[in-house]
C-alpha cells in the first residue's frame, strides 16, 4: 500500500533521459491531493521497449493534474485493473497510451470529470490494440461538446466489452 500526495509526478522515470521501466507493478495505491502531474509517467527517451506494466486497485484523484493521470508509451503488455479516476479537467486526459502492443483496461471507473466548454477524450490511445472490459463513466461537469470516453486514433485497434455512461459523451 502506497499514498501519494501533493508534489508532481508519482512514480516516474526522468523525462529527460528516461530508461525504460522494465516489469513493474504498482497496487494498492493513492494518489491524491494536489499531485499537479502524472500518477505514473512511464515514457522513455529514447523509444525502447517496456515489458509487463501492471497498474491495479488504484485511486487517482487528478484534480491539480496538468498533464495525463497515466502516461505510457513504447510497452509491449499492459494490464490496468480496478483503477478509479476521479476529478481532471480537460484539456487533459486522464489516461495517453502511445506505441503499445497490447493494453487490457478492465473494471475501471472515471468520475467527476470537467470536459470544459469545447469538449474531452478522457482516455487516448494511439498506436495501440485495446481490448476494454466493464468501463464505467459518470458525473462529467461541463457543457462541451464532442467528448470521448475511449478515443483511439492513427492505427489503433480497440474491442470494447461493457461500458456504462452516466450522461451523453
Amino acid at each position: 500500500d502506497c499514498t501519494f500526495e501533493k508534489g508532481f509526478r508519482g512514480i516516474a522515470a526522468d523525462p529527460s533521459a528516461s530508461p525504460s521501466l522494465w516489469g513493474f507493478t504498482v497496487r494498492n495505491c493513492n494518489f491524491a491531493n494536489s499531485m499537479t502531474g502524472a500518477a505514473v509517467f512511464a515514457v522513455p527517451n529514447p523509444a525502447v521497449g517496456q515489458p509487463n506494466i501492471v497498474i491495479e486497485k488504484c485511486l487517482i484523484d487528478a484534480a491539480s493534474a496538468s498533464e495525463e493521470a497515466l502516461r505510457i508509451s513504447m510497452a509491449d503488455v499492459i494490464s490496468l485493473r480496478h483503477i478509479e479516476f476521479l476529478n481532471g479537467a480537460a484539456p487533459a486526459a486522464l489516461m495517453q497510451i502511445s506505441t503499445s502492443f497490447a493494453v487490457t483496461i478492465s473494471d475501471c471507473k472515471s468520475e467527476n470529470y470537467n470536459v470544459g466548454a469545447t469538449g474531452a477524450q478522457l482516455f487516448k490511445f494511439s498506436q495501440c490494440n485495446v481490448r476494454a472490459f466493464n468501463l464505467s463513466v459518470n458525473g462529467l461537469l461541463g457543457s462541451g461538446g464532442g467528448s470521448y470516453f475511449l478515443f483511439g486514433n492513427t492505427n489503433t485497434s480497440m474491442s470494447i466489452f461493457g461500458i456504462t455512461v452516466g450522461e451523453s459523451l
